[in-house]
């Protein structure tokens, strides 16, 4: 190594550990800790625990009590109920903070196979960029740490034509079936390795770049597939894919599962990959079939909705990576010392993040206090208010946790709700024509809103309800019993008779 490499070497040494300390500090937010779907998790796996079983009908909501219903993130739930009843908040942001490491840690390594060191620690920086939205305690950061960990298998395979490498993909595609649905992502992956010949056979390309038969990629397709059946719902885990392929209700509601909105720097820093990608994808005089099919899957996916700008993240730091052509310096041994040097003082940043004031257990209450209705439960609680409860949907695994005794109207479970509810509870939230004819409003006893919803503004107004708690956050109401009229006394046959 010569003296000029010799110190590029250490400059991409301390900018690897500049990358790791500014996603410790990224990772060190509210949002990574306090989420709406953490309680349901935590529920849910203190009910798998409880009953040694995972559950196979809805135990949760009052209105789809009995109805089936998969737990797909079972072993996620499980992991989160444990780490929450030994660490609380605490221990939440911890794994949030290791799973958000170990991806970016990955990436980088997958990255500097194609590209020199200081080109794929810029890529990964711009790609946590445009995660930070989904830096939270959620089974997709296993999603996104698998996503790239497969990446690297598949491609060592394919370019050192060592069939080898596919071995690891089976368990791992496995392990991730039990804990995120998007492992379907995994298998469709598998599926653009296996139609990279036929695909470039097509365009006319050349395809010795793929130097594995296809017929290996087939055979691990069809094991990694068998291998996903291997969780407690069996082939019915699939009924999930096909529910949040054909629902369209949830992206009116649920914010991840629209489209970018451009208002956030993530969102441009996606927009910024991919063109980047797109840009040098049109600048090398390297033609892949891989390379194209799987940018043109994961813009789809990417601009459909937000909550998978990680997968067309991923993709195109890598296509911009491959397209390089700079010479491949840190390759081997360098990568492996590079990343060793780096990750202990990445540790020990992380070490001091989560024992600062802002990653305390007062410190994180206080920000699920400001997200959640913690008072108003404290105060539906010790006033004794009575089912059936109606609330809104983003607050509904938070009252799954926090209000055990009273079944939720509705909560974030998107795939048991159905079209149809999610649809009539959006016309009664916001107050719009009809919704005094929602029957699992004018049946409830109990209504908690958000202060500031347009329900809530029409109910203040309207006699058959009652505000019972405001705080600014959240306002409860009670339905009032207005009696039936009385019917005048006397017989007005008889009186109009005896006229």
């Amino acid at each position: 190594m010569t003296l000029g490499q010799r110190d590029g070497w250490l400059i991409d040494s301390l900018l690897l550990i500049c990358l790791f300390a500014f996603v410790c500090v990224i990772a060190n937010r509210p949002a990574a800790s306090v989420d709406e779907d953490l309680w349901l998790h935590v529920r849910t796996g203190a009910w798998i625990l409880k009953h040694q079983a995972v559950p196979i009908h809805d135990v949760f909501a009052a209105y789809t009590a009995g109805k089936p219903w998969i737990a797909y993130t079972w072993l996620f739930d499980v992991i989160t109920f444990k780490i929450y009843t030994a660490g609380g908040l605490h221990g939440i942001l911890t794994l949030t903070m290791s799973l958000t490491i170990g991806f970016i840690a990955a990436l980088v390594f997958l990255l500097a196979r194609y590209a020199t060191m200081l080109r794929a620690i810029s890529l990964t920086f711009i790609v946590v960029l445009a995660t930070i939205p989904l830096i939270s305690p959620r089974p997709w950061l296993f999603t996104c740490l698998f996503f790239v960990l497969e990446l690297h298998f598949l491609l060592q395979a394919r370019d050192r034509s060592e069939p080898g490498w596919l071995l690891p993909v089976v368990p791992l595609i496995a392990l991730w079936a039990n804990l995120h649905i998007q492992f379907v992502y995994g298998l469709g992956v598998i599926g653009l390795f296996a139609l990279e010949r036929p695909l470039a056979a097509a365009l006319k390309w050349d395809p010795e770049s793929a130097k594995l038969r296809a017929r290996w990629f087939w055979v691990l397709l069809t094991v990694s597939t068998l291998g996903t059946l291997v969780n407690p719902y069996g082939w019915r885990l699939y009924t999930v894919v096909a529910e949040y392929a054909t629902q369209s209700a949830p992206l009116q509601v649920v914010q991840e599962m629209q489209a970018m909105q451009f208002r956030e720097i993530s969102d441009w820093a996606v927009l910024f990959l991919a063109s980047a990608a797109l840009f040098a994808l049109g600048c090398t005089r390297r033609r892949s079939a891989l390379t194209l099919s799987l940018m043109a899957v994961s813009l789809w996916f990417g601009f459909h909705t937000a909550r998978d700008v990680w997968f067309l993240a991923v993709v195109s730091a890598l296509a911009a990576a491959c397209a390089s052509e700079q010479p491949k310096l840190a390759l081997g041994k360098f990568r492996f010392i590079q990343l060793g040097i780096a990750l202990p003082p990445a540790i020990a940043v992380a070490i001091a993040v989560l024992h600062s004031s802002g990653a305390s257990q007062t410190a994180l209450q206080e920000a699920s206090a400001k997200r959640f209705p913690v008072k108003a439960a404290e105060y539906i609680e010790s006033h004794g208010l009575k089912a059936p409860l109606y609330n809104p949907y983003g607050w509904g695994g938070y009252l799954i946790w926090r209000l055990p005794g009273m079944p939720v109207s509705i909560d974030g479970r998107a795939d048991l709700q159905g079209d149809a509810r999610v649809a009539r509870f959006v016309t009664t939230w916001t107050g719009r024509r009809g919704w005094a004819d929602d029957p699992e409003l004018m049946s409830a006893n109990t209504i908690l809103l958000e202060s500031d919803c347009g329900l809530a503004s029409v109910l203040r107004s309207d006699k058959r309800f009652r505000l019972l708690y405001d705080d600014g956050l959240a306002s409860v109401f009670q339905r009032m019993r207005i009696p039936d009229p009385q019917p005048p006394s006397g017989d007005s046959s008889k009186e109009k008779a005896a006229l």
